[in-house]
C-alpha cells in the first residue's frame, strides 16, 4: 500500500496502487528482482518535499512546461519557493519550451535569481525545445551528445564541482520524444537509448530526465513499451517514478528520471503543480557540494554618536595647521598627513568589524503584493481539492470550473500588476534617463549580478585558488592595452592631423575653499571605497572639517605638477560581461578609486571642459560626454540626414562601429601630444602626466587580493576618462 500519512495528493483517477510500475513489475516473474530493489515513488506538495530535503542534499527535478514563454512566472514562483526555505532545486530540467531561436532573441525575461539557464531550440517538433535552469552553487559544462536524426531532442550538461579539481560530479540529460512518431521511428529511439546508456561508465552518476511519450504502465500491453524499459534496465539504470506522471481519466507515466548509482538516492516522487497538465518529477540525491564560502564584508558602525564623535575629533586635530602651506611643496606629504589621520580617527570612533554579506535567496518581484500571494496560495488548495475529486462526482466539474477561472483571473491580475507597476516607474523617472534604463533593464530582467567567479580557466585548465585567480584577473586587465595596440597599424601617424597648434593657453587655476565644497557637496552617499576604506559618505561627513586642508593640496599640486601617489592605487572588481563565465577575457574590470581621487578629477574636469567649450575646440559631431548634448540628438541628426538624402534622390549609407577595450587602449604619449596641440602649458601637461603615469592596481575577489600591478596605458573610469577620450578621438 502507499504511505497516506507522506502521500498527500491525488488518490483517485487510476491512482491506485495497482497502477503502479511497482506492481506491475511484481507481477512479472523475470522482473519480480527489480521490483525488490525499486523504490515507488510518491507524491508531494512542495512543504512535504522541502521538510524531506537535508542541507547537503541535491534536488533535481524536470517538467514539461508546455511552453516556457507562457509559464515564465509560474516556474519562477515555483524555484523561488525553494530558494526561500533554503531547500533549492539544483537542476531544473524543461522540455516543451516552444523556443524556436534562443539565439535570435532577449533571453533575459526568462533569467531567474540564483540560476544559469540553458537551452536548446527545438526542432524535432513545434512543441519541443529544452531548457535546464542550473543553480548558481555548481559550475556545469555542456555535453557533446551523439548525433541522431531530427526525431527526438537530447542534450546532456556536467555537473562540475570546483572544490575537488574541477571533477565530474554527475551529468544530467534532458529528452524530449514527440509522441507521433511511427513505430519504425519509435523503434530507432529506444535502440539509440539503449546505445547511449551502455556506453556510460556505470561508476559515473548519470541521471537522465524527460517526456519520453512511452507509458510505462503499458509494459504488459505494449511490447515497444516494454523493450524501452527493457533497454533502461539492461544498461544498469532504474526509473525514479514509478506513478503517473500525467493526471487523466487515463492517467500515464511518460515522465520520467532515469539513474543508475541507486545508493545515491534518497527519495523521489511527483510534485503536486498546475503549471502543465504533466506534473513536476523529482529525484533527492545524496552528494557531497561545493557551497559557496559565507562571504564577510568591512563595514564601519555609523551610528549619530559615532558620526558625532568622528567629526568631533577630525576637528579638534585642526589638521590645517599641521600642513605645509607652501604652495611649491609636495602635495605627497600633506596628503599623507590627512590621510593617515582620517584612518586613526574611524579606527577609534567607528568600530570596525566583519559582517556576514546578506544576499538575498528570494527576492520578490516589488508588483507581487500579499493580496496576489494569497490568492496564489488559494489557487493551490483549489488545484489540490480539484485532483482530490473523482472525475465521476458531480462536483468535478464545478471544482474544475471554479479552478479555471481563479487561475486566469490570477494571471491576469499579475500582468496587470506587473504592467501598472513600470508604467509608475517609467512614469516618475521620464526626466531622468539614468533612472529609465535602469527600469528598463529591470523590466527585461536584465541579470547584473556581481557574483565574483568560483572558479576560471587558465592556461587551459580550471583553477579555484583566489589568489592565483585575481593575479590572472590582474594581470589580463593590466595589459590589455598592449594586447591590443600590438594590432594597431602605424601606416599613418597621428601628427599627420595635427597641423596648426591653437593660440589658446590652458593652465590649471587656483582654487578656493568654496569650489571644494561646492564639488564635495555633489558627492553621492555611497559606502563603496578604495585601497583606503574611505569612503563617500565619511568624506561628507567631515567635509567642512577638512576643506581647506583638501583645497590647499590641490592647489600644491596645480603649482608643482605632483598628482599624489596614493591617490592613483585602483582597486579592481571583475565583473561578468558575456559567455562562458570560465573564460578571463568574457570580463571587464570596475576601478573603484579613493574618494578624494574623484574630488581631484572633478575640479581638474571642469576646467578643463570649461576652456575646451569656450574656445569650441571640441567637434560639433561629437554628442556622448558633452554638456546639454546627448544620444538621442545624434540620432535625430542621424535621422534627419537620411530624410534629406532620401528627398534628393540619394541613398544613405551607415556605418556603425564599437571600438572594444577603447578607453583601456588610450595611448598616454598621443593624448599627452594632442594636449600640447590645443594648447595646454608645461605645468599642465607635467600635473597630467603625472595623473596618468606611475599608476598601479590590484584585482580583489572575495575578500583576496591580487599582487600590485603597473598600468601603463589606458585611463581611470573617474570624471577624466569620458573627456580625455574625446580629446584623443
Amino acid at each position: 500500500m502507499l504511505d497516506n500519512t507522506i502521500n498527500t495528493f491525488v488518490d483517485n483517477v487510476d491512482l491506485t496502487e495497482y497502477n503502479s510500475l511497482t506492481h506491475l513489475l511484481e507481477l512479472d516473474d523475470d522482473r519480480n528482482d527489480i521490483h525488490d530493489t525499486l523504490e515507488p515513488s510518491l507524491y508531494y506538495n512542495i512543504n512535504d518535499m522541502i521538510s524531506k530535503c537535508s542541507d547537503y542534499s541535491c534536488n533535481i527535478m524536470s517538467l514539461n512546461c508546455q511552453s516556457l514563454n507562457a509559464k515564465e512566472l509560474d516556474i519562477r514562483l515555483l524555484l523561488n519557493t525553494y530558494l526561500e526555505h533554503d531547500r533549492p532545486i539544483h537542476i531544473l530540467a524543461l522540455q516543451e519550451t516552444w523556443f524556436k531561436d534562443t539565439d535570435s532573441i532577449d533571453m533575459s525575461p526568462y533569467q531567474v535569481d540564483e540560476y544559469n539557464l540553458v537551452t536548446k531550440n527545438r526542432y524535432a517538433s513545434e512543441h519541443g525545445g529544452l531548457a535546464f535552469y542550473i543553480h548558481k552553487h555548481f559550475d556545469y559544462s555542456i555535453k557533446q551528445h551523439i548525433d541522431h536524426p531530427n526525431l527526438w531532442e537530447e542534450m546532456y550538461i556536467e555537473i562540475i564541482d570546483p572544490s575537488n579539481n574541477a571533477q565530474t560530479m554527475f551529468t544530467v540529460g534532458n529528452f524530449y520524444r514527440p509522441p507521433h512518431n511511427t513505430i519504425d521511428e519509435l523503434d530507432l529511439f529506444i535502440e539509440h537509448v539503449g546505445r547511449t546508456l551502455s556506453q556510460i561508465n556505470l561508476r559515473q552518476q548519470f541521471y537522465i530526465c524527460g517526456d519520453f511519450n512511452i507509458n510505462l504502465l503499458q509494459i504488459n500491453n505494449n511490447a515497444h513499451n516494454a523493450n524501452f524499459l527493457e533497454c533502461i534496465l539492461s544498461a544498469g539504470f532504474l526509473p525514479a517514478i514509478t506513478l503517473p506522471s500525467r493526471l487523466s481519466q487515463n492517467s500515464t507515466l511518460i515522465d520520467n528520471i532515469f539513474f543508475n548509482q541507486q545508493e545515491k538516492i534518497n527519495f523521489s516522487g511527483i510534485l503536486d503543480n498546475d503549471i502543465s497538465d504533466h506534473q513536476a518529477i523529482f529525484i533527492n540525491i545524496n552528494i557531497k557540494y561545493h557551497k559557496h564560502k559565507t562571504k564577510y564584508i568591512t563595514i564601519y558602525n555609523n551610528n549619530d554618536i559615532a558620526k558625532e564623535n568622528f567629526r568631533q575629533h577630525i576637528q579638534s586635530q585642526n589638521l590645517y595647521a599641521k600642513l605645509d602651506k607652501n604652495f611649491d611643496a609636495d602635495p605627497n606629504a600633506n596628503y599623507e598627513i590627512i590621510e593617515s589621520a582620517i584612518i586613526h580617527s574611524m579606527n577609534m570612533h567607528m568600530e570596525k568589524r566583519e559582517v556576514k554579506f546578506n544576499r538575498k535567496k528570494h527576492k520578490q518581484d516589488p508588483w507581487i503584493t500579499f493580496e496576489i500571494l494569497r490568492s496564489i496560495n488559494t489557487k493551490n488548495k483549489l488545484y489540490k481539492k480539484l485532483k482530490k475529486t473523482n472525475t465521476e462526482s458531480p462536483y468535478y466539474q464545478q471544482r474544475k470550473s471554479e479552478f479555471n477561472v481563479l487561475r486566469n483571473n490570477l494571471r491576469r491580475i499579475i500582468r496587470q500588476a506587473k504592467k501598472t507597476y513600470y508604467t509608475y516607474q517609467f512614469d516618475i523617472h521620464k526626466n531622468n534617463i539614468k533612472k529609465t534604463w535602469q527600469t528598463l533593464g529591470k523590466a527585461l530582467n536584465k541579470n547584473n549580478a556581481k557574483n565574483s567567479p568560483d572558479s576560471i580557466m587558465i592556461q587551459g585548465h580550471p583553477c579555484t585558488d583566489k589568489k592565483v585567480m585575481a593575479n590572472a584577473f590582474n594581470n589580463y586587465f593590466a595589459t590589455i592595452c598592449s594586447q591590443t595596440n600590438s594590432m594597431s597599424s602605424d601606416d599613418e601617424s597621428y601628427q599627420n592631423y595635427l597641423t596648426a597648434r591653437t593660440e589658446n593657453q590652458f593652465n590649471f587655476k587656483l582654487i578656493n575653499h568654496d569650489i571644494t565644497i561646492q564639488a564635495l557637496s555633489k558627492f553621492k552617499p555611497s559606502h563603496s571605497c578604495g585601497h583606503d576604506l574611505i569612503s563617500n559618505t565619511t568624506i561628507k561627513m567631515i567635509m567642512y572639517e577638512i576643506s581647506d586642508c583638501l583645497t590647499l593640496i590641490i592647489n600644491q599640486s596645480f603649482t608643482t605638477g605632483i598628482f599624489p601617489h596614493k591617490l592613483k592605487i585602483a582597486k579592481v572588481v571583475p565583473i561578468h560581461k558575456k559567455d562562458d563565465k570560465m573564460l578571463i577575457n568574457n570580463y571587464r574590470p570596475i576601478s573603484v578609486l579613493p574618494v578624494i581621487s574623484k574630488l581631484f578629477e572633478n575640479i581638474m574636469h571642469c576646467q578643463i571642459m570649461s576652456y575646451f567649450t569656450s574656445n569650441n575646440l571640441l567637434s560639433t559631431q561629437q554628442y556622448g560626454f558633452i554638456p546639454n548634448r546627448s544620444t538621442e540628438l545624434a540620432a535625430l541628426e542621424l535621422m534627419d540626414r537620411n530624410i534629406n538624402a532620401m528627398n534628393d534622390n540619394l541613398t544613405p549609407i551607415n556605418i556603425f562601429l564599437d571600438l572594444s577595450k577603447a578607453f583601456d587602449s588610450l595611448d598616454h604619449n598621443i593624448l599627452l601630444s594632442k594636449l600640447l596641440y590645443y594648447g595646454f602649458q608645461s605645468k599642465s601637461i607635467t600635473l597630467l602626466k603625472s595623473y596618468l603615469l606611475g599608476r598601479s592596481q590590484y584585482v580583489q575577489l572575495d575578500g583576496v587580493t591580487s599582487d600590485p600591478h603597473d598600468i601603463v596605458c589606458g585611463i581611470p573610469e573617474d570624471r577624466l576618462w569620458d573627456l580625455s577620450y574625446l580629446i584623443f578621438l
